[in-house]
């Protein structure tokens, strides 16, 4: 299963959290770009990869945090 978060502020940023420290794999995204992702990813550790949003929402599991308006294409 795939999860990805879209939002990295801070409810995002706990959740992935809290899913890489139980060893899940995430991807991550936000309303810029995986580049601006590098050191939240690199405080997280291995388990986090930084995607783009259009990536992010290809995974089984997609879960929005506020950061794309609801109707954006990025969320649907």
């Amino acid at each position: 299963m795939s999860i990805s978060i879209i939002g990295a502020g801070a409810i995002g940023t706990a959740l992935a959290r809290l899913l890489a420290s139980a060893v899940i794999d995430v991807s991550i995204a936000n309303s810029r770009n995986p580049d601006s992702l590098a050191p939240l990813v690199a405080q997280l550790g291995s388990k986090v990869r930084a995607v783009t949003a259009e990536e992010a929402s290809q995974a089984d599991l997609v879960e929005g945090w506020p950061g794309f308006a609801p109707n954006s294409p990025k969320c649907n």
